[in-house]
């Protein structure tokens, strides 16, 4: 084996997004459970969702990755690198 293949890292990668789609279904189904109103009368502002996931998402990568966050956040969504520094840096 030579060096350049020992140098070399893989990384497997985890596509959350079935997982976080279910998830979202299941607090969904259980809100109109609990709260018993029909699906019209819930509100959910997808903007504003997004907004904070993608915040909440840069931060963790300013933390894990301090000096390459936007190279890797840009990495991790489908999102523009543009898009998210305008969403990551409206505050």
């Amino acid at each position: 084996m030579s060096m350049k293949e020992h140098e070399e890292e893989t990384y497997e990668t985890y596509d959350i997004t079935p997982l976080m789609i279910l998830i979202f279904f299941i607090i969904f189904y259980l809100i109109r459970l609990t709260k018993r109103v029909k699906a019209s009368r819930i509100r959910f502002e997808y903007k504003q969702f997004e907004r904070e996931t993608l915040r909440g998402w840069s931060d963790i990568m300013k933390i894990d990755h301090p000096y390459d966050y936007n190279t890797k956040l840009d990495i991790s969504t489908d999102k523009s690198p543009r898009t998210l520094r305008r969403i990551c840096n409206k505050k």
